[in-house]
């Protein structure tokens, strides 16, 4: 079946890119994932970015090279760009679990919970098997309480006072006992575990 084509924004991306070359383009894609293998993040960022340009590419190579591309910046520090490429690939494939895991980290790292939680939400849906979607439950199960963390205190709500206001938590619990996902989430730590932590 042919790939869907890549939404128009995305599209404008690569629309200075030279369709000459396809194969040069698809070769910078590759080289991108190479160089990520052996740590040279920098040199990656540049290849994928490279690549990108020189030509316009359906939905499903779009949203994975944008995503390697986020990775690879974070992984040096340019969060913020990683933040932008990450929100790229989830326009060009909405129900990527990966961008949306990653960008989720980002916000809730940041204390913008409410999105990351929607976030992670979308990814538990598309999350292709169960060990997937509890490893996403779980994160959030540890973003959650962070809602209601009284300041004055610092200690959290009860989670039956905060699953009054949180729908999300519904969501969170599925798949999993009860028990243990609210024990989860009465113990969050500071940041949630990388997506690749709870899939070990």
């Amino acid at each position: 079946a042919k790939s869907p084509s890549v939404s128009k924004s995305v599209a404008k991306r690569g629309s200075q890119a030279s369709k000459k070359e396809p194969r040069m383009a698809e070769a910078y894609l590759n080289l991108g994932s190479v160089v990520a293998e052996l740590g040279e993040f920098e040199e990656a960022a540049a290849a994928y970015a490279r690549g990108l340009r020189m030509r316009e590419w359906d939905a499903r190579t779009a949203a994975a090279s944008y995503n390697n591309l986020g990775a690879a910046l974070k992984s040096v520090r340019r969060v913020d760009e990683a933040v932008e490429q990450w929100r790229v690939a989830i326009e060009a494939e909405p129900k990527m679990v990966e961008a949306l895991a990653s960008l989720a980290d980002i916000l809730a790292d940041r204390g913008d919970v409410g999105e990351a939680l929607g976030l992670y939400d979308r990814a538990s849906q598309a999350a292709a098997t169960s060990e997937m979607r509890d490893a996403l439950r779980v994160k959030m199960a540890t973003v959650l309480p962070r809602v209601y963390h009284n300041e004055s205190h610092g200690t959290y709500a009860t989670v039956s006072h905060a699953a009054l206001h949180a729908p999300q938590l519904s969501s969170a619990v599925g798949g999993m006992r009860a028990a243990r996902c609210l024990a989860l989430a009465a113990c969050a730590p500071p940041s949630p575990p990388s997506f690749s932590q709870l899939l070990r």
